[in-house]
């Protein structure tokens, strides 16, 4: 056999294998024959398909070739069919092989003729990124709870991918999500929408917030200053997790004795100047507040002291105490009232300065609008005064036997002219040849009498001393 187109065994048998030309040699001792040999290729066995494996995205189009051999691996000719494994579900695949993916997955394009096949594999995965798609259509929450925001790409042939969308919150106080978890908390209540983009790709999510379960209460005070005598209504404020207001009616208590509160209605008495803590509660939430009790509107006043004697030319410092409806001591201070005296007694010289003047009983007044304060007074006489005392005789001329008398009669008065009983005054001759008798004290009108004789003819100045202080006034008797 001459050239490597197939083989012969020693009964002359040829079985060609290599396509192509060759020469068949038999030889006989000195003779020898040659035929002419062509092989061709036998009917196909195998189909070999190119690419073998390959990954494409959708949307894109490769054309696939292929190869049919024979037995012996010859190069055979023959019409081929192509089709898809798993028909025109992901992709197209057209009469001369040209494939258009479209739907990720894996799968095979088959070359056929007759009976003999061959394949090559290939995997689709998505395209490019055309549409973000959020899986809720609405987001309904209440305050506290927490919901997973799910989305997932598309292209253009609707095959799905992963994403890591950027999140944004509108209004961003509406609550919060967790990078990580992509975990959506709920905090405020209200509606908006959650807004998931990769690049300017984006998916729109209505939420709505609604209030949750309360979580935490605190208490309304009054505006401005608590005052006893007063009642105030107090509110309590529930809060759920996000802070938001929801209705609650709380059960109350005050301490200190400030005061009492209705326990269902939170209706506070205010009575007792000081601080105290008012309580609201509501199952196991409770709220506290600091509370202080103010002195109320004037109610009351008093003056102190009350009674009281004044001497005519001294002074008395009377305080004013001021209360409200509920007893508490207000801080008033002396010129916080008008002051006034009731029969003529006496002057105010400040406030709350008393000085008696004209003996008697009368009153210290106090007034603020239309309350009033009254001390009850009375004015004794003071120190005498030796401007004020008199002093005169009842014979001015007398004889100067030693038996004839006159009565010296002595009127003791204080600065303010009220007669000082009780004084001891002492009467002085100019003369000492005089005989004076002296006065007892001066009874309740300040009057006291004493005698004067003498056996001296003459006149004398008889004078009244009272505490070594000589009256300004003086006595004239002529003794003859």
């Amino acid at each position: 056999m001459n050239g490597d187109i197939g083989k012969i065994d020693a009964n002359g048998v040829f079985q060609g294998t290599i396509v192509g030309q060759g020469y068949a040699i038999v030889r006989m001792d000195s003779a020898t024959g040659v035929a002419e040999v062509t092989v061709e290729p036998g009917p196909a066995e195998r189909i070999a398909v190119f690419p073998e494996q390959i990954e494409m995205r959708a949307g894109d189009t490769t054309r696939f070739t292929a190869t049919v051999y024979d037995a012996f691996g010859n190069v055979t000719p023959g019409q081929l069919t192509w089709t898809l494994s798993d028909g025109p579900i992901l992709g197209e695949l057209s009469s001369d092989a040209e494939f258009y993916a479209q739907k990720a997955g894996q799968g095979h394009v088959i070359a056929a003729t007759g009976t003999v096949s061959g394949r090559a594999s290939f995997r689709i995965i998505p395209g490019a990124l055309t549409e973000v798609v959020a899986q809720a259509e609405e987001i309904v929450l209440r305050s506290g709870q927490q919901s997973e925001i799910k989305t997932f790409g598309l292209d253009n042939f609707g095959n799905r991918m992963p994403i890591e969308p950027i999140f944004q919150i509108m209004p961003s106080n509406l609550g919060k999500i967790e990078s990580k978890t992509n975990l959506f908390s709920a905090i405020r209540a209200g509606s908006g929408s959650i807004k998931a983009s990769v690049g300017e790709l984006l998916a729109e999510i209505p939420v709505r917030v609604e209030p949750g379960d309360l979580t935490s209460m605190a208490i309304q005070l009054p505006e401005g200053k608590i005052m006893a005598g007063k009642t105030y209504q107090l509110e309590a404020i529930g809060y759920d997790f996000g802070m938001n207001i929801i209705p609650v009616e709380p059960q109350w208590a005050v301490s200190q004795n400030i005061g009492t509160i209705d326990t269902n209605t939170g209706l506070f008495n205010a009575q007792t100047v000081g601080s105290g803590t008012l309580v609201a509660y509501n199952d196991e939430i409770t709220a506290t507040a600091n509370i202080e009790v103010m002195p109320g509107d004037l109610f009351n006043l008093f003056i102190d002291p009350n009674p009281v004697t004044v001497k005519s030319d001294e002074i008395e410092s009377f305080q004013i105490s001021g209360y409200d409806v509920e007893e508490n001591r207000l801080g008033l201070s002396q010129s916080a009232v008008e002051w006034d005296t009731i029969g003529g007694i006496g002057l105010i010289e400040q406030p709350g300065i008393f000085r008696g003047t004209r003996m008697g009983k009368g009153k210290v007044v106090a007034r603020s609008g239309n309350l009033l304060a009254e001390a009850y007074v009375t004015v004794v006489p003071g120190e005498p005064e030796a401007g004020n005392c008199r002093i005169r005789v009842l014979h001015p001329v007398l004889p100067a036997d030693g038996d004839s008398f006159s009565d010296v009669i002595l009127e003791v008065r204080d600065k303010y002219h009220n007669p000082v009983p009780g004084i001891k005054v002492t009467l002085v001759s100019s003369r000492q040849a005089d005989e004076i008798i002296q006065p007892a004290e001066t009874n309740e009108k300040g009057i006291s009498r004493g005698r004067a004789s003498s056996r001296q003819t003459g006149k004398s100045i008889i004078r009244g001393v009272i505490g070594g202080i000589s009256f300004t006034d003086t006595a004239h008797v002529e003794f003859r």
